[in-house]
């Protein structure tokens, strides 16, 4: 099962990327202020590189997590016409 973090963006160099899913600081979404991302991980054990982090909201299920991006926070702002 996928496990999910979110995180402040400024510790995103912080972390391992091989013991996560992302491949890399690269690959992550961003929220739209730019403070927060997240990353998620496949193993039973909340890897070492998340427990390291001094900001971190978490664990999460993918259920739980679509809740939080479909929020103004992660959502594009709608073009106004």
């Amino acid at each position: 099962m996928r496990t999910f973090i979110f995180f402040n963006y400024d510790e995103r160099d912080r972390l391992d990327y091989s013991q996560l899913v992302e491949t890399s600081s690269e690959t992550l979404r961003i929220s739209q202020d730019l403070t927060k991302t997240f990353v998620s991980y496949e193993t039973e054990a909340m890897p070492s590189t998340i427990q390291a982090l001094t900001s971190y909201t978490g664990p999460l299920t993918y259920e739980e997590t679509l809740t939080i991006l479909n929020t103004s926070a992660w959502l594009p702002p709608a073009p106004t016409i």
